[in-house]
């Protein structure tokens, strides 16, 4: 299987790539590979004839749910930010919601979700955040909030 039938997908909610394929397989589509190249760019294969062209052929509704553009494979295009997991540590408990948690992440670049412990407050010592930032970015070690 070459890429010269393959696509390029831009998923209209950012870090949703890696959950794609599952989301594909259970609308049917179990014959198209999607491979994450970043939280925005999926690699899109067929391994059965046609089974790309069925899913953007049925109608735009369709395919635009997940992605806000589809188009053929260029070998020189790649995703320009990337998908990064942060532990905070040392945040007080008054502060503790998830309203603190996205401003922070939000002050990086952009917020994509908290991890089950953080969110339901199981865990107050330590902070997961996912987020998105630039391929050029470069988190410091520590920051202070004030």
């Amino acid at each position: 299987m070459g890429f010269s039938k393959a696509m390029k997908g831009v998923v209209n909610i950012p870090g949703s790539t890696f959950r794609m394929q599952s989301i594909l397989d259970k609308e049917g589509f179990s014959s198209i590979k999607a491979s994450a190249l970043g939280p925005c760019l999926l690699l899109l294969e067929e391994s059965k004839n046609g089974a790309l062209e069925e899913l953007l052929g049925e109608c735009d509704a369709r395919w635009k749910v997940w992605f806000s553009e589809v188009r053929r494979w260029n070998n020189k295009e790649m995703d320009k930010e990337r998908l990064i997991r942060v532990k905070v540590y040392g945040v007080p408990c008054f502060a503790w919601h998830r309203n603190f948690f996205v401003a922070l992440a939000n002050s990086f670049d952009k917020f994509v979700c908290l991890d089950e412990y953080t969110s339901n407050g199981r865990n107050f010592d330590t902070a997961r955040i996912t987020l998105i930032v630039k391929l050029s970015f470069i988190l410091q070690e520590s920051c202070v909030v004030i």
